[in-house]
């Protein structure tokens, strides 16, 4: 939704710019949202770095499977919030612990 500076509701579509980090900021995707609505599935964008021994070219182990991590709007550029599931919040906060994030990206 648009929200005017006139305090109107804008009957406008975003095109909203993404960019998203897979257990490291070495691994990033970007690309755009330009519809009403997308849904992305958690195990779509883990499968980036846990699913495939050759992501990104190295190997990764079942401990890196079970603790990697996604963030998205890395360092807060986009003007938005997201909404992690239960899976991605946890392992979020395990990076987030580990200090495997910016500040930027701990707050």
């Amino acid at each position: 939704t648009q929200f005017l500076s006139s305090g109107s509701v804008g009957g406008g579509q975003w095109i909203v710019p993404i960019t998203l980090s897979c257990g490291s900021y070495d691994n990033r995707m970007s690309f755009l949202f330009d519809k009403q609505h997308k849904v992305v599935s958690s195990s779509e964008l883990l499968r980036l770095t846990s699913g495939n021994p050759n992501v990104f070219g190295k190997c990764v182990s079942e401990h890196e499977k079970r603790s990697s991590w996604l963030k998205v709007n890395i360092e807060q550029t986009g003007f938005y919030r997201v909404k992690y599931d239960d899976e991605l919040s946890s392992r979020l906060r395990i990076a987030i612990e580990a200090k495997c994030l910016t500040a930027t990206d701990r707050f």
